[in-house]
C-alpha cells in the first residue's frame, strides 16, 4: 500500500475523531472543547497513531485531545498553494465590507478540479459538520459560533495560506 499524502493523513484524522464524535456525541458537551488545550503531546499522539493506521485506545484520549488533534492537523499541512485563486477570491469575497454569506460553499464547491480537492472540501466539510454539532451543545460546551471562529481560524488560515 502506498503512503499516505498530507491531504489523505488529514482527511484520516478528521473522518477517525469524526466517527469517535459521532458514536459518543457526548463528548462534544464537554467544557471548552477545542478552546482549552490537551495534557502535553496527546493530541500529537493521537494525531500520529491515526496517520500511522494504528489502534486507537480512545479511553487514553479525552474530548480535548481529540480536538486538539483535529486543529494540529490542519496546523501541520497545507492543503492549498497560496497562489490558489480560489483561496485568494474566497478571501476578496470575505473582506468585502458587504461580506457574502455564501463564500465559503462557493470555495467548497470549487474543489471538484482533482481527487486532493474533493478530500480538501471533506476536510472542510467535516470540520464545519463538527462545529455544527458542537454549537447546538452550547449551553454545556461554552462554544458559540463566535468562540469556534476564534479557536478554528487560525488553523484554517495556515492550512489554506489565508496570510
Amino acid at each position: 500500500m502506498a503512503a499516505l499524502g498530507p491531504v489523505e493523513q488529514t482527511l484520516r484524522v478528521f473522518e477517525t475523531i469524526d466517527a469517535h464524535f459521532k458514536a459518543n456525541p457526548a463528548l462534544l458537551n464537554t467544557d471548552g472543547i477545542f478552546r482549552i488545550s490537551s495534557a502535553g503531546r496527546k493530541h500529537i499522539d493521537l494525531a500520529e497513531a491515526i496517520q500511522n493506521n494504528h489502534k486507537i485506545d480512545w479511553s487514553q484520549y479525552s474530548a480535548h485531545d481529540c480536538a486538539n488533534a483535529l486543529k494540529y492537523v490542519l496546523l501541520q499541512v497545507r492543503l492549498l498553494p497560496a497562489t490558489d485563486t480560489r483561496v485568494e477570491l474566497f478571501m476578496a469575497q470575505i473582506q468585502d465590507p458587504k461580506r457574502d454569506p455564501n463564500a465559503l460553499k462557493r470555495l467548497i464547491t470549487s474543489l471538484q478540479n482533482s481527487d486532493s480537492d474533493l478530500k480538501i472540501a471533506e476536510i472542510i466539510n467535516i470540520a464545519l459538520d463538527i462545529c455544527c454539532r458542537t454549537t447546538i451543545q452550547e449551553k454545556y460546551n461554552r462554544m458559540s459560533p463566535t468562540n469556534l471562529a476564534v479557536v478554528w481560524g487560525p488553523a484554517f488560515q495556515h492550512c489554506l495560506n489565508m496570510e
